[in-house]
């Protein structure tokens, strides 16, 4: 039996940035004396070089084999880089773990080239006497404030991550505000920036851009809605750009996708009683306004900010 995996493509056309995202490839632990666990060689192949994908796993109890190996070419070829230390290229284990396998510039390389891979789509675990509990890759921490982010170019994101979710799923971010720094503020954009991500809803108008300020430490949601996917998908309204996220005096400790069955902010217990919070109100120019009348205006309560409608 082959377990099926999250389906989170990464795009094999644009790599991230920088790897700050958390990507978690298997739903449920899965048994490899019941079944292997497949993954996405296009998705694997376009991580960036040195990115560490995390395999723990458990010994079952009962058994006296415990092995497992990476592999691709439909099981023909071990990935570049595993370290095996048994017969048939497995890897032996005798307690719990994690392993980690590293994706080095030849081990991408390899993952690209079908004489290597045999036009496998996928990269395969398999193994027995062992349960693996997860399999995923990240995280490192990006500071906005670091060149190469910033206002320009940003974190990029490939726009795959929003149009192979589901309406519903959420982008997650956790940050810590840099010492010392002022007027910190963040926005999410596509086409080189020119267009505002569908759902993104700023509060200030910071840089000539209506953004969301970085008064502290804290975390923020974005819900990924239908018409986040369909324009994501639509190179007229990205212009070949990824997602962007903008911004500069704070650093990313987290990052990632949750689909909507999955709890939120258990994201290193950041927690905020919004409904306790007061409720302010902005026009569309971010300008703030004490008594809203007819119109579109934005609704912000803690780190909250909606789209209202006065009539």
């Amino acid at each position: 039996m082959t377990h099926k995996l999250l389906t989170l493509a990464l795009g094999s056309a644009m790599a991230f940035s920088a790897s700050a995202f958390d990507v978690n490839f298997i739903d449920t632990p899965v048994n490899l004396s019941d079944g292997n666990i497949n993954i996405s060689r296009d998705v694997l192949s376009s991580l960036p070089e040195e990115t560490v994908m995390d395999i723990k796993y458990t010994i079952n109890p009962g058994t006296e084999t415990h092995c497992f190996k990476i592999v691709t070419a439909w099981g023909g070829k071990t990935l570049t880089g595993f370290e095996p230390n048994g017969d048939g290229e497995v890897l032996n284990v005798t307690t719990d773990g994690t392993y980690k396998y590293t994706f080095t510039a030849e081990a991408i390389a390899d993952l690209k080239d079908q004489n290597f891979h045999g036009w496998d789509a996928n990269v395969t675990i398999t193994g027995a006497g062992i349960t693996v509990e997860n399999v995923s890759v990240g995280l490192a921490e990006v500071n906005m404030d670091d060149e190469g982010y910033g206002m320009w170019p940003g974190l990029i994101i490939p726009n795959t991550v929003i149009t192979t979710a589901q309406p519903g799923w959420r982008l997650e971010m956790v940050y810590t505000k840099n010492a010392g720094a002022e007027n910190g503020a963040f926005r999410f954009a596509t086409n080189y920036g020119n267009t505002v991500y569908p759902s993104f809803v700023g509060t200030d108008m910071i840089n000539d851009h209506l953004m969301i300020p970085v008064t502290g430490d804290g975390s923020y949601k974005l819900e990924i809605a239908e018409e986040d996917i369909e324009k994501m998908a639509d190179s007229a309204f990205t212009g070949w750009d990824g997602l962007r996220m903008l911004g500069h005096g704070f650093t990313i400790t987290k990052m990632r996708i949750l689909r909507s069955d999955e709890p939120t902010s258990g994201i290193d217990n950041i927690t905020t009683q919004e409904e306790n919070l007061p409720i302010i109100y902005y026009n569309l120019q971010g300008v703030r306004v004490n008594n809203p009348t007819n119109g579109i205006y934005i609704r912000v309560q803690g780190n909250k900010a909606t789209k209202e409608l006065f009539k």
